[in-house]
C-alpha cells in the first residue's frame, strides 16, 4: 500500500518504480473522524452532490446508522467518553469502530476516485 501511495521508505539512489493509472482513495485500517457532523466527515470540504452523497451513504451501509443518530447526518460526531458514559452536546457523539469505518468508507466513495485501496477497514 505504501508503495502505491508513494509513502514507502526507500533508498533515494535506487527508488522503486510503481506505475498506476488513475487516482486513489485510501481507507485506513484504523479510520479517523473529524470533530464535525457526519455529513462534513463524508464531504470533506467537497461541494455537495446529492446523488453522489446518497450513493456514498448507501454503498458504505451507513443508512441504518444515520437512522439512529440524533440528527441523522447533521449529528456532531467525535471521540469523547468520560467514565464510560457517552457525552452528548458540543463535543459530539462517539461512534463505534464499525460506524467510523463506514463513515471513512463513505468519504472515500464520495471522493469518486478511480482506485480504492482498502486496508482492512471492516475487520
Amino acid at each position: 500500500m505504501y508503495a502505491l501511495l508513494g509513502e514507502m521508505r526507500y533508498d533515494k539512489h535506487n527508488p522503486p518504480k510503481v506505475e498506476t493509472n488513475g487516482t486513489f482513495a485510501y481507507v485506513e485500517e484504523k479510520p479517523w473522524i473529524l470533530n464535525a457532523t457526519v455529513k462534513d466527515n463524508i464531504l470533506f470540504e467537497q461541494p455537495m452532490q446529492k446523488e453522489l452523497y446518497a450513493d456514498a451513504v448507501k454503498y458504505s451501509c451507513l443508512e441504518q446508522d444515520l437512522k439512529v443518530l440524533i440528527r441523522n447526518d447533521e449529528t456532531e460526531i467525535g471521540d469523547y467518553f468520560r467514565n464510560s458514559i457517552l457525552l452528548l452536546g458540543e463535543k459530539g457523539v462517539n461512534l463505534s469502530g464499525g460506524q467510523k469505518a463506514r463513515v471513512s468508507l463513505a468519504r472515500a466513495i464520495y471522493m469518486k476516485k478511480d482506485i480504492y485501496l482498502l486496508d482492512d477497514p471492516l475487520r
